[in-house]
């Protein structure tokens, strides 16, 4: 086992929201990912899943042993029907997938019509295995979050006590706000927010419209601040309650 220093950032996001955080590189990656959520405050309302870049080695000999030649297809079919089915084979799920340059890991889902494998089954270190590697967590398929995560580096096993990982060492903004329309939308928010150093901010002073108001709420009245005792004092009790609330719809 070794301990593995990783940061993620919020991406198409600005100003730069991001963490720092150790974790043990043999936590469960479903784990990980539910850690990562929390550290955004995600409310575990939607489905996520963590990419990852297959290698370019994978991806070459994946297209050179499956790519299908279209206009070969015509020239073997004697029937213009029997090559319109070829290209619906072409263009179905699993060969799409098995062509994508991209590892989804995710939980079992009948509604996601692309292969993956199930998050529960790997450990951190069988994604990220040297300095570098990258993955990209996605949150709510709609307002589309998403956050790149990324190796700085691997540590030795006794740099951290185990039983406190994961353990986040830094970071800037708050979080997400859930259902707001993603990093755009939010950015928006930002933006319009009013540059104070008050404590407590009017939110009459936000120009935001009356619905935006009733739909936010206090969610803005601390959406730049980042308490990483906050969030450390809560990951252990958020992974379990995620693992549970995700998990247990399979059984």
């Amino acid at each position: 086992m070794a301990i593995y220093q990783f940061v993620t950032e919020l991406k198409n996001f600005k100003p730069r929201m991001w963490r720092r955080f150790v974790a043990s590189s043999d936590m469960k990656l479903s784990h990980f990912a539910y850690a990562v959520m929390h550290m955004y405050g995600c409310q575990y309302e939607h489905l996520f899943s963590l990419a990852v870049e297959k290698e370019k080695s994978e991806i070459k000999s994946v297209r050179e042993n499956n790519i299908i030649d279209v206009k070969d297809l015509f020239k073997r079919h004697k029937s213009q029907k029997n090559a319109h089915e070829a290209l619906n084979m072409m263009f179905n799920t699993d060969y799409l997938s098995m062509l994508s340059k991209e590892t989804y890991y995710e939980l079992p889902n009948e509604d996601l019509s692309r292969e993956s494998e199930d998050i529960r089954k790997f450990k951190v270190s069988d994604v990220f295995k040297k300095v570098k590697d990258k993955a990209r967590l996605d949150y709510d398929f709609g307002d589309g979050w998403e956050f790149k995560i990324v190796l700085e580096k691997i540590l030795d096993e006794d740099a951290y006590v185990k039983e406190d990982l994961p353990l986040v060492l830094k970071g800037k903004i708050r979080g997400i706000i859930e259902d707001c329309g993603g990093p755009w939308a939010l950015q928006d928010l930002v933006e319009k927010y009013p540059k104070t150093n008050e404590a407590t901010v009017d939110l009459s002073k936000v120009y935001l419209s009356e619905d935006e108001l009733d739909w936010f709420g206090e969610d803005l009245e601390d959406i730049l601040d980042f308490d990483v005792d906050e969030v450390n004092g809560g990951i252990l009790d958020a992974i379990e309650s995620q693992e549970d609330y995700y998990e247990s719809q399979l059984e």
